[in-house]
């Protein structure tokens, strides 16, 4: 409620003190930008939990490995456990590399809406000043 209490506070001060065309930029750059997220985000919470599952499978082959230390060793099963271990870790890497693409992503995407629309709004206001329309 205080966001939403803010953004109608900014764009009317926009409206009001500049006119139709900058509240609606702001407007839809905050919209864009709060769309952008929520998206991203529940994109995100999917590799999130691909990679806590990958991380503790992981983390239970080497602890398995382990404990049942002399029982691989008795059956000879070193080179089984090391490969198994090594493809938990493998599919583990995988998917905290995606999770850290993902927040680069977001990262991004959100810096270049926040830009794209701070632009818009100052060439406005630049060529505002050149015509004489906003002193």
């Amino acid at each position: 409620v205080p966001t939403i209490f803010e953004v109608g506070l900014v764009t009317g001060v926009f409206y009001f003190k500049f006119g139709l065309k900058y509240a609606l930029i702001s407007l839809s750059c905050i919209t864009s930008y709060t769309l952008f997220t929520i998206f991203v985000t529940r994109w995100r919470k999917k590799l999130r939990v691909k990679r806590n599952k990958a991380e503790t499978d992981t983390e239970n082959k080497a602890i398995d490995s382990l404990v049942n230390y002399e029982t691989v060793k008795y059956c000879d099963n070193s080179e089984y456990e090391a490969k198994r271990f090594k493809d938990s870790l493998k599919k583990y890497e995988l998917t905290a590399m995606k999770t850290s693409t993902s927040l680069a992503t977001l990262n991004f995407g959100q810096n270049l809406i926040f830009s794209a629309g701070l632009s818009i709004l100052m060439a406005l206001a630049s060529f505002g000043v050149i015509n004489g329309t906003i002193t």
